[in-house]
């Protein structure tokens, strides 16, 4: 039976050369193999280990701006979908209405202040860090 359903997805995950090699030689691999392949993120030897690394990912996500974090997503699922030009031109319109937002604000302030901007959970792992 083909992959037909999965194909797409799979080489949108792992590239073009390495879903040739999964799927037409029926390939089954491990944990590891998935996390260098990208189709995981992490590998844990069992579901107490892997609390951590998740709790570390939440603590993260907790930290970032929810209005940025949104349009983070929104933009980078249009990658591949949207001519190249017009991506960029949303995403400047994207980062001006983000700065100039409540949530901009407050995050420019905190900044400046050196302290947590108020979205940013007490209880997080280290300062707050967002690629956003």
């Amino acid at each position: 039976m083909p992959p037909a359903q999965i194909a797409p997805f799979v080489v949108t995950r792992v590239g073009l050369t390495q879903a040739r090699r999964l799927v037409l030689t029926g390939a089954r691999f491990d944990g590891v193999e998935a996390e260098r392949l990208g189709v995981v993120h992490f590998v844990t030897e069992g579901l107490d280990e892997m609390n951590a690394p998740l709790e570390r990912q939440i603590m993260q996500i907790r930290n970032c701006a929810p209005l940025a974090n949104r349009i983070t997503k929104e933009l980078i699922l249009r990658v591949a979908s949207m001519d190249r030009e017009a991506l960029l031109d949303e995403a400047a319109q994207s980062f001006a209405t983000a700065v100039r937002s409540t949530e901009g604000r407050e995050g420019t302030r905190a900044f400046a202040e050196k302290r947590r901007p108020t979205w940013a959970r007490q209880d997080g792992i280290g300062r707050p860090r967002c690629p956003n």
